[in-house]
């Protein structure tokens, strides 16, 4: 059986919730449905678990002969020296190409710190700092480095670099494409400025003064106060699902939303709730914003607006009217999920390091 190895910084969950727990997870499982022997390793840097796992991981690696690893770096640096000896003995001493998957920039732009509280925005110089620094020492290790973009690694000056976007989960078992049933909107994900969940509620507010629009947003617990304001409203319902639920829940909507506002970052990430939404079976309705807006109309399953409430609750309006257009999105999302699957993800990354290491021996 073919073997690999598996990094990850986070802890394992059997069934994630927030977007960065999900892609370790995916992308693990992934590898195994390809026929895969994994050999993993998981948990916090600087942890005695995680200590105790990378000694039974480093003996399990001398008694094998590993094709390749793949590591879904942290969000931010990893800054831990037995860490970085691990990865500098699996390249050096075994020989192991390494693809890393470079998570998070989020650092590099101040304006994403505006707002927050100045013992974060002091942090972000120092870290900056760090992550650079480790950048350059694993540019010196790594095989190649997988981006969630291409104007994510170009951003970030990596080189050689692999666009690796999030993957679909299976398409939602009973989806039928079709026109849509009403107006039910929902929206999945965190609550912020950032993530346009004012500017959604303004539009929404407006939809509402002119006809029935009923909004459902689905958050954590305890985030309800940043849109207390709106708490009140008829057509607004507040939720707190599991992973385990929301297929159930998407099928009782119409349309999905992702109204993450326009910025020079944003531009280059694309969110696992993109692919979440479309195996939901759900068009999406997004702000004009880089790489997301292109993957939308790459596969004709969603639409975009400038970054405006006037202009969100506009493209809202129009998606849900311009029904025959809207069953032409719903009939392109099967293939769109299916061509997008984790296991092609994986797929891809262990091509992209196989032919590499190929030409490397060859050279």
């Amino acid at each position: 059986m073919k073997t690999m190895l598996f990094l990850s910084y986070g802890t394992r969950e059997e069934a994630p919730c927030s977007g960065s727990a999900v892609r370790p997870v995916c992308m693990e499982r992934a590898f195994q449905s390809l026929g895969y022997r994994v050999i993993s390793l998981w948990g916090e840097p600087g942890t005695q678990e995680r200590a105790r796992h990378r000694e039974r991981f480093w003996q399990a690696l001398k008694k094998e002969n590993p094709l390749f690893c793949y590591a879904e770096g942290p969000s931010g640096p990893v800054r831990n020296f037995w860490e970085y000896r691990l990865l500098h003995r699996m390249v050096v001493e075994k020989q192991v190409p390494l693809g890393w998957f470079y998570r998070d920039a989020a650092c590099f732009y101040p304006e994403i710190w505006q707002g927050r509280s100045l013992w974060e925005q002091s942090k972000q110089p120092l870290v900056r700092a760090v992550t650079t620094a480790e950048q350059c020492w694993l540019r010196r290790q790594v095989t190649t480095f997988f981006v969630p973009t291409e104007s994510f690694g170009r951003a970030r000056g990596l080189s050689p670099f692999y666009p690796l976007p999030p993957g679909c989960p299976p398409l939602r078992a009973g989806f039928c494409p079709g026109e849509p049933k009403g107006n039910r909107c929902i929206y999945v994900g965190g609550v912020s400025r950032r993530y346009g969940t004012d500017l959604m509620l303004r539009a929404f507010e407006k939809l509402n003064r002119q006809g029935t629009y009923p909004l459902t947003i689905v958050c954590r617990q305890g985030e309800e106060a940043f849109f207390a304001p709106f708490l009140a409203a008829k057509w607004l319902t507040v939720r707190h699902d599991t992973p385990q639920t929301l297929p159930a829940l998407y099928a009782q909507h119409d349309l999905a939303l992702y109204p993450l506002r326009a910025g020079a970052y944003q531009k280059t990430v694309f969110s696992v709730k993109i692919p979440e939404y479309l195996a939901g079976g759900l068009p999406i309705a997004t702000i004009r914003c880089g790489e997301t807006a292109r993957f939308l109309e790459t596969w004709g399953v969603g639409s975009y607006c400038d970054d405006s409430e006037e202009a969100f609750a506009k493209l809202v309006q129009q998606m849900l009217r311009q029904r025959e257009e809207y069953k032409r999105m719903t009939e392109r999302i099967p293939l769109c999920v299916q061509e997008n699957q984790w296991s092609h993800r994986a797929r891809q990354a262990a091509s992209v390091l196989l032919a590499m290491t190929e030409k490397r021996n060859e050279t």
